[in-house]
């Protein structure tokens, strides 16, 4: 006998592999993950695992997303150009609404003081974000690609980095970046999505404002840094940022 955690309860089990447990206890489902990890081939169960079985009747994706009557974006790919509190959340949302593929760029490392809206954790301390970003993506849902680039963004790298999305987003701290990204993408003919206005803790309401055929704004549009930045209003600009970027993938132009 063995005992592991299955389904979220302690077990005593006979079986020593993962396809004789799906088999025995759940053989009308399809997909095991072992500690966190989707297995795909029969794999030997170690005492206290902690194991979950599913059933995914459109796979992996299709079980986390419950996407509905909404189109699969599976084969669409996002740029992010920052992994700061913007970037990481943004990426975790689309990352969650079933986006096959994002492309994020940011030369910064995990701190201590990111860790107060940005979705990292202690874990992360000292990597670079993208790397960190990507453990995130991957323990959400290792079938999204993730490629992160450990560059600083400038006019000669963004389109080489950024040539293949249909979308981006522009989550930068420094003004004078954000203009130059929105000026270089703007000539690219891509789609972006930029935030401005998300600091304090104040009930300015998050918009999006259409500054042009393909360039969108959202945030309060006043708040400035100086207020300090928190996880909420953060990450609901972060979540009206991700959703335009859906509207844009499911329709091809503004609603």
């Amino acid at each position: 006998m063995m005992k592991i955690i299955l389904n979220g309860e302690l077990t005593e089990i006979t079986e020593e592999t993962t396809e004789e447990l799906r088999e025995g206890w759940f053989p009308d489902c399809n997909v095991v993950v072992v500690d966190g990890v989707p297995v795909t081939e029969d794999t030997w169960i170690e005492e206290y695992s902690r194991i979950y079985i599913g059933k995914c009747p459109g796979g992996l994706t299709d079980a986390i997303t419950q996407r509905g009557n909404i189109s699969p974006l599976t084969d669409k790919t996002v740029g992010i150009a920052g992994a700061g509190g913007l970037g990481s959340n943004i990426t975790t949302f689309l990352a969650r609404s079933g986006v096959g593929r994002i492309i994020i760029a940011d030369y910064d490392r995990v701190e201590f003081s990111n860790l107060n809206r940005q979705v990292y954790n202690l874990n992360h301390l000292g990597l670079f974000k993208v790397d960190a970003i990507s453990e995130v993506i991957s323990a959400i849902n290792p079938e999204i690609e993730v490629i992160g680039f450990t560059e600083k963004l400038d006019e000669v790298n963004i389109p080489r980095i950024f040539s293949g999305c249909d979308v981006m987003c522009e989550a930068f701290d420094d003004p004078t970046e954000k203009a130059m990204l929105v000026e270089t993408v703007s000539a690219m003919g891509i789609p972006l999505v930029c935030g401005s206005g998300m600091a304090g803790i104040g009930d300015g309401e998050m918009k999006v404002r259409k500054l042009s055929d393909s360039i969108y704004v959202c945030g309060d549009g006043k708040s400035d840094l100086s207020e300090g930045v928190l996880a909420p209003r953060v990450a609901a600009c972060a979540g009206v940022m991700a959703n335009k970027v859906l509207q844009i993938l499911e329709s091809g132009k503004d609603r």
